[in-house]
């Protein structure tokens, strides 16, 4: 919806202030005009409000936000005639934009009265509106200063019904004939603020069949919240919800409940998925209907419907025997169908839903997935082969070898844990070439991401056969060498830790907390891609944890992200020496030292004791007010 908008052109953008002579401070003001002076409007049309604002003084500015602002009440008398459709002023964030006011100065910010009001009756009205935007002082500690415009009146008569039948259907068959997406959005944006029956027709018609730029359909915004005719708005949508020629009924679910419950627009949807463990509420009702037409569903419209009911019903069916037909019903279908579930949608259903989808059936639309997804659907590679490794893990390196070779790997961690092999040599042919191809470029060039991964990948994946490459090229680089990133630099001494510790040993001390170069995002870059079999870097921090005392909490928490059950117990270790020490011998560096600590025991890697045996830990084992602090020991 229109909103107040940013801080316009140069009157608003941030200005050195002139260092001349003071401007004497006087009062602030805000004043309010309809844009171009327009002050007569059809119930429907654009009802556009500036405020223009002038500081009484200098060190003054503007501070904006995006939706209808909770920095300003708008007023407008009198209240028959209107409707407040949009449930108190919004919730905007202050943080969108700022700018420097001189006090010789204007700004304008501006204000569509529709993203408010409804006026379904003929009449004068005025406006005022009382606003905040305006602070003046330090930026981020100023106090807004509260300013109320003057009034402004204006007329609104009703749409003939013709007139306003004639520009509904003539902005439908425009945006459905539309090429450009961003001028359809603002076509439906014009046919949103129409209340009348007839526009509310053509926004149910490009609701129930969208037109879409894909993957997104028109934005229609709040359209059905403005309608006057609420009743139609709820009956054609309760209609759609379980219509199988409807693709995507149970969509409107949610839109529905809140049409009924709510006589204006809540701040925050409903979702359907609340209460679904109670199965008389009206969500699961609604949601049964859908199942119900499963059978008489085909193609798109049979698999979106089904996913709708699957993800409903899943958790709940568990506990709700109610619920158990309708979800077995569903979940035939995804299995069955799941090659048919859009490529946007994948990932999501297999993040969320997967540990209801172990089925052997999936294997080939997985593999699929794997071998077929790219671009922008890396994460469907990923979610697949995390599926895959839950239900036939077999197979699952040679994945990780296409994986590493693709020319858009995934991020290292969401692939690094998938399988217990150690090393893929098969990787180390198109990683040392890619390598090679990376590095020949002049210093510079921007490719550091391509240099991350492949790094991370040789980190993770490699043998020892690159080191030798790997070790020349980090000593000689170009410190001004943009491709060397934190991450690319982090992954390289993981890689020489493992495979040539010697050699590698003295590089990892320069970034190490008391190095020459310290730098902790290098650090978290070492573990990342590491294995907690990397013997190297676990002796070395674990011989730097022993020799640094209360210092040692960065480290501490490093370990942790490749250690086994033996550096836990190592780690549990140096607890118990510095719990030697004593209440009356710790210092704010122990107390440091304990929360990392703790942490460690309760959260690794490879181990994970959250939840209430963690609170156990914490209670037993933090003896530092630092640590009680933090784990909010009693």
């Amino acid at each position: 919806m229109n909103a107040w908008k940013q801080i316009v052109a140069g009157a608003v953008a941030a200005v050195t202030v002139s260092a001349g002579a003071q401007v004497p401070a006087t009062p602030s003001v805000a004043e309010l005009a309809f844009k171009d002076g327009k002050t007569h409007f059809r119930s429907g049309e654009p009802m556009m409000l500036e405020v223009t604002y002038r500081a009484g003084r200098e060190g003054c500015f503007l501070v904006s936000d995006t939706t209808p602002s909770p920095m300003d009440v708008v007023e407008v008398t009198p209240t028959d005639g209107t409707f407040r459709w949009m449930q108190g002023n919004g919730n905007g964030s202050d943080a969108s934009g700022w700018g420097k006011l001189q006090g010789n100065k204007s700004a304008v910010m501006r204000l569509t009265l529709n993203d408010l009001y409804r006026f379904d009756e003929k009449g004068t009205y005025t406006v005022r509106v009382r606003t905040s935007h305006l602070r003046c002082g330090e930026f981020g500690k100023a106090k807004p200063e509260e300013l109320t415009t003057n009034a402004v009146s204006f007329d609104v008569e009703p749409f003939a019904v013709a007139d306003e039948r004639a520009l509904a259907e003539s902005l439908e068959q425009q945006i459905r004939a539309s090429k450009n997406e961003r001028e359809a959005d603002r076509l439906a944006k014009e046919l949103e603020y129409l209340p009348g029956d007839d526009a509310t027709r053509a926004k149910l018609s490009l609701t129930l069949n969208e037109k879409t730029f894909y993957p997104f359909g028109v934005d229609l915004g709040d359209s059905l919240w403005i309608a006057r005719n609420r009743e139609m708005v709820v009956k054609t949508l309760e209609q759609a919800i379980a219509d199988p020629a409807q693709v995507d009924g149970a969509s409107f679910i949610p839109m529905v409940l809140e049409l009924k419950r709510n006589q204006t627009k809540p701040s925050v949807q409903c979702c359907i998925a609340q209460g679904a463990k109670e199965p008389d509420n009206v969500a699961a009702q609604y949601m049964h209907e859908v199942a119900l037409s499963l059978p008489q569903r085909t193609g798109e419209s049979r698999i979106r419907a089904a996913l709708s009911v699957f993800e409903a019903d899943a958790r709940a069916a568990e506990t709700n025997p109610a619920l158990t037909a309708d979800y077995q019903k569903a979940r035939e279908i995804v299995v069955t169908h799941f090659d048919e579930i859009n490529e946007y949608s994948v990932e999501t259903v297999l993040r969320v839903y997967g540990k209801y989808l172990e089925d052997r059936r999936l294997v080939p639309d997985l593999q699929r997935l794997i071998d077929h997804s790219s671009g922008i659907f890396t994460n469907n590679r990923v979610e697949a082969m995390k599926q895959l490794q839950k239900i036939e893990p077999q197979g699952l390196d040679l994945d990780l070898v296409q994986e590493a070779c693709t020319d858009h790997p995934a991020m290292i961690k969401d692939v690094r844990d998938l399988t217990a092999t150690e090393t893929l040599p098969h990787v180390d042919e198109c990683l040392g070439t890619r390598l090679r191809q990376i590095l020949a470029q002049p210093v510079g060039t921007r490719m550091d991401l391509r240099l991350d991964r492949t790094m991370e990948y040789i980190a993770r994946f490699s043998d020892g056969s690159l080191a030798p490459e790997v070790l020349k090229a980090y000593v000689g680089r170009d410190p001004s060498d943009r491709r060397w990133s934190q991450t690319a630099r982090g992954a390289a001494l993981c890689y020489l830790m493992r495979w040539d510790t010697k050699d590698a040993s003295p590089l990892l001390a320069e970034v190490m907390p008391d190095g020459v170069k310290p730098d902790q995002f290098v650090l978290f870059s070492v573990v990342a891609p590491a294995m907690p079999s990397a013997v190297g870097l676990r002796t070395y921090f674990r011989q730097w944890i022993e020799t640094h005392g209360s210092d040692a909490g960065q480290v501490v928490y490093l370990l942790s992200q490749i250690g086994n059950a033996k550096d836990r117990e190592f780690l549990k270790q140096r607890l118990e020496v510095l719990h030697e020490k004593g209440e009356s011998g710790f210092s704010k560096e122990d107390g440091r030292l304990e929360v990392e600590l703790v942490t460690a025991q309760i959260r690794g890697r490879t181990w994970d004791f959250s939840g209430d045996r963690g609170k156990e830990i914490s209670r037993s084992e933090c003896e530092t007010a630092e640590c009680k602090t933090y784990f909010r020991v009693e």
